[in-house]
């Protein structure tokens, strides 16, 4: 079913992005990750690889996380927006929302118990039009996704401060906050494993 989604990803035309782009960058890790990492979209490295997160913001997140047991394999990385935008700018809300399907495609195939999104356009796609995405970093909130055109689920989506963040501006409490959310995210995975528990013992 991965495999299918995936492709279906590749072959999409929804917005004017996929012209500009060298490729679509898909995602990669495990089919059965209880994590879904989200980005905001791939950046010149990624064009060129395939691989999200495979920059130098890719390396912050990858090697925080590793420091405590997360391994990239097994968890599932990818981007709200699949293609490059031009200079590496920010994905705008309507690129944003011709991938939408894409991503709550991906999300259902992988369904995971926790989504993190990483970065300002990431949060903002999981959150009310009129609140502010910086208002939720390090924190867990309960977003509903849809299924299907009549059917949502509810899905618990963790907030950070994307890596690149502290590239452009490289100031030691910025990087320490962003380092200290990514090394959270074993303890929100927790957090909502032991609250969908709670919940199962219920019935």
């Amino acid at each position: 079913m991965l495999l299918n989604t995936l492709e279906n990803i590749r072959n999409c035309t929804a917005c004017s992005l996929r012209s500009g782009a060298k490729q679509v960058v898909l995602g990669i890790g495990s089919i059965s990750a209880e994590i879904l990492i989200l980005g905001e979209a791939p950046g010149v490295t990624e064009d060129e690889t395939g691989i999200p997160f495979s920059g130098k913001s890719g390396i912050i997140l990858t090697q925080t996380m590793a420091e405590v047991g997360l391994d990239i394999n097994n968890v599932f990385i990818s981007n709200i927006v699949k293609c490059r935008p031009p200079q590496n700018r920010k994905p705008r809300k309507n690129e944003i929302t011709a991938c939408s399907g894409n991503t709550e495609d991906l999300i259902n195939t992988i369904n995971p118990k926790l989504i993190v999104a990483v970065g300002k356009s990431a949060i903002e796609y999981f959150i009310p039009v009129d609140e502010q995405a910086s208002n939720y970093f390090g924190n867990v909130i309960v977003s509903k996704t849809r299924i299907n055109n009549t059917t949502y689920k509810h899905r618990h989506v963790y907030c950070i401060i994307h890596p690149a963040a502290g590239l452009h501006n490289p100031d030691p409490i910025l990087i320490e906050n962003i380092k200290k959310y990514i090394r959270r995210i074993p303890v929100a995975l927790e957090k909502v494993k032991n609250q969908q528990a709670e919940k199962s013992s219920l019935f």
